[in-house]
């Protein structure tokens, strides 16, 4: 099992490399078949290998979870590889660990199965793009960087997992990177997570220092202990928080730049710039929900913090609406999953801040698939339509594509809460448990059901635009094929729209099939079931000793049966009272929306604005931090000073060096006199 869990990573880290190679290779032949007039665009004879090892790196990876989520299914015990030693000091030691738990299990089993249809897509979606192989290069890199995200077994090696996501993700957002409007967005990308990085840090650093060790397994017995979490509800002095709730802020603060809540959210939209298969696997799958897997590997310490857990709870249900409510009126379609990524991200958070951790994860499994499903279909049919994106140009694709139809169907009513779909049953234990835990969770209910309100709405808005109606798209120019109209769009012939080839249906079938009957892993127990989901999860939640709970108390819970079936109730209805909404808006009665406009004109300005947040970032942070950066660090340190100090000392010696140079004449004589001279004064000096 040991050599099972090391292989997982390995292999993707070598189709990494390989992939790498190859582009290499192929850069350096493309320089020379440019000079001679090739056609790029093509595609290469060698593609076919290239995807090839593209799939086989994450399939192989996948073998390998399988056996170890196998080995986890049959009762065998956590399985820790420990391979080398990796910095040591007389007060600080990192070894390199991976360690697989029934979380690890969970996590791997997501990243590896949902990275492998999406590499499987890939090869069909980005066929006869120049950059082919360094597109599965930063892929393969990513989804390495995922697995040592989930496998580390301490901090240290987590971090290295967490920034190198974040590297992948700023290349893979980028990958177009001649077109500036991408290249700014995956700079945008990276520069906001480091933010939240720095918060990571400084928590991390102060969970070392109470505890001694960054290793997980280290600081899950300290927390379990009496004296370890009587140390950390000790108050630390800010702002009279206990050490443990100042650390866990920290770490939220960290996890809100990875999962885009607020108030860094802001560059998951942008990031829409990359490829679609990009947008499925980094932020619908993995990489947004890092910050979910920090919480649930940490949730000793998040439990041993209720004021930290009330701080999720605000931040998350404000994120989740404010998210839903910008989706409303987007026209791209890839930019309406991406506000609802951001959404649901606030759904698996408030479980987090209800103490509901194995909730919160199971939201996660679902919605990985679900989303996935949803940004691959939306690839579909961007690629049916030759790179159309706007939902208004779209329609009467039902009939052409069937099975991105069928699909996204069933994906996108899964996302809406339609029972008894997959989404429908871990949205609504997190919202049950967020009313069961009382106080601000009550608050947290309230703005995650209306939240749900405008999911099924825009999921009904999105699924009723592309595919109800009749087609928008304009004929082209020429009869047949595609050509631009007098607005630059990309035009399409209705009847050249034809399906995805099969490397692109058969994930959207995939992972449809999860979006359907993966809630029944998790099926509540008020209807009849035994949430399996979270027995399997439960060997990972601490254990705090009877002085931690008496100082820290509990959440309201055991809330009665009737209120249980009541807010199922509701929430089922919430559901198809949104889908009919946008049913009569945009089928029944098509004038409604503009009239919708007309008398809200305010509010439609404020969420096509996206609420005024990116223009304030814009004007309050990123322009002064410029000018501050171009006028003062530049203009004035930079040029002055610091170019000032070492072009000066370059002149002074320049300088010198003319005056001195004088003495070098080439004759004998003058080199003695000065030989006498220099001994002289050394014996005079010495001597006096």
């Amino acid at each position: 099992m040991e050599t099972l869990l090391a292989l997982i990573p390995a292999f993707l880290l070598a189709g990494a490399c390989v992939q790498a190679m190859i582009a290499l290779a192929r850069a350096r032949a493309g320089h020379h078949a440019h000079l001679h007039g090739a056609d790029h665009h093509a595609g290469h004879p060698g593609d076919r290998l290239v995807a090839m090892l593209a799939v086989a790196a994450p399939l192989a990876s996948l073998g390998c979870a399988i056996g170890v989520v196998s080995h986890l299914l049959r009762g065998g015990a956590d399985i820790e590889v420990r391979l080398w030693n990796w910095m040591a000091s007389s007060a600080f030691s990192v070894d390199i660990v991976f360690r697989a738990d029934h979380l690890t299990a969970v996590m791997l089993s997501v990243i590896t199965f949902i990275g492998s249809l999406i590499h499987l897509y890939s090869t069909a979606y980005m066929k006869g793009d120049p950059g082919y192989p360094r597109y599965f290069s930063y892929l393969n890199l990513f989804t390495f960087f995922m697995t040592i995200l989930v496998m580390a077994g301490d901090l240290v090696l987590l971090f290295v997992g967490w920034e190198g996501v974040g590297l992948a993700s700023y290349l893979l957002i980028g990958f177009w990177w001649s077109d500036a409007e991408k290249a700014k967005a995956g700079m945008k990308a990276f520069v906001v997570n480091r933010v939240g990085d720095a918060f990571f840090m400084v928590g991390a650093f102060l969970l070392w220092r109470a505890v001694g060790s960054l290793d997980l397994k280290v600081i899950r017995g300290f927390i379990e202990s009496p004296e370890g979490a009587a140390k950390l509800l000790a108050p630390a002095g800010m702002f009279g928080l206990s050490l443990a709730s100042g650390i866990a802020l920290l770490l939220f603060m960290g996890a809100t730049g990875k999962s885009a809540q607020i108030p860094l959210y802001v560059w998951l939209p942008d990031a829409m710039a990359g490829p679609t298969p990009v947008s499925a696997l980094i932020h619908a799958a993995t990489m947004v929900t890092a910050g979910i897997y920090l919480a649930a590997r940490l949730n000793g310490l998040f439990a041993l913090a209720p004021d930290a857990g009330a701080v999720v709870l605000v931040v998350a249900s404000a994120t989740c609406l404010l998210a839903a409510s910008m989706a409303l009126v987007q026209t791209d379609i890839k930019k309406v999953l991406a506000y609802s990524t951001v959404s649901q991200l606030g759904y698996m958070f408030i479980g987090v801040g209800a103490g509901a951790y194995d909730a919160g994860v199971f939201h996660l499994v679902t919605h990985a698939f679900f989303k996935a499903c949803l940004f691959l279909g939306a690839g579909s049919v961007i690629h049916a339509l030759h790179h159309e994106q706007d939902l208004r140009r779209m329609g009467g694709l039902r009939s052409k594509c069937p099975t991105t139809f069928r699909t996204m169907l069933i994906a996108g009513l899964s996302m809406a809460g339609v029972a008894p779909l997959a989404g429908f049953v871990s949205k609504d234990e997190i919202l049950w448990k967020a009313w069961e835990h009382g106080g601000v969770g009550r608050l947290a209910w309230l703005l995650g059901s209306i939240a749900a309100l405008c999911t099924a709405f825009y999921t009904g808005r999105l699924l009723l635009l592309a595919f109800g109606g009749d087609y928008r798209g304009e004929t082209p120019k020429h009869e047949h094929g595609h050509g631009h109209d007098d607005h630059g769009h990309h035009a399409v012939a209705y009847n050249d729209i034809h399906e995805s080839p099969k490397a692109m249906t058969l994930p959207l079938v995939l992972l449809a099939l999860g979006a359907a009957f993966l809630g029944f892993i998790g099926w509540p127990h008020v209807l009849g079931g035994h949430n399996m989901f979270g027995q399997w999860l439960a060997p990972v939640m601490m254990k705090l000793p009877e002085s931690a709970k008496a100082v820290v108390g509990g959440h309201a819970g055991h809330g009665a049966l009737h209120a249980e079936w009541a807010l199922m109730g509701m929430a089922v209805m919430v559901a198809f009272v949104g889908l009919g909404i946008a049913w009569k808006f945009y089928t029944r009665d098509r004038s409604l929306p503009g009239k919708m406009v007309a008398r809200f004109p305010n509010l439609t300005e404020r969420l096509t604005s996206l609420w005024g947040v990116d223009a304030f970032y814009e004007e309050r942070i990123v322009k002064p931090l410029r000018n501050l950066a171009e006028n003062t660090l530049l203009g004035k340190i930079e040029t002055g000073v610091i170019e000032g100090v070492v072009n000066g000392s370059a002149s002074v010696a320049r300088r010198l060096a003319s005056g001195l140079r004088v003495l070098q004449d080439g004759s004998i004589q003058t080199y003695l006199t000065w030989m006498v001279a220099g001994t002289l004064l050394l014996l005079l000096l010495l001597l006096g």
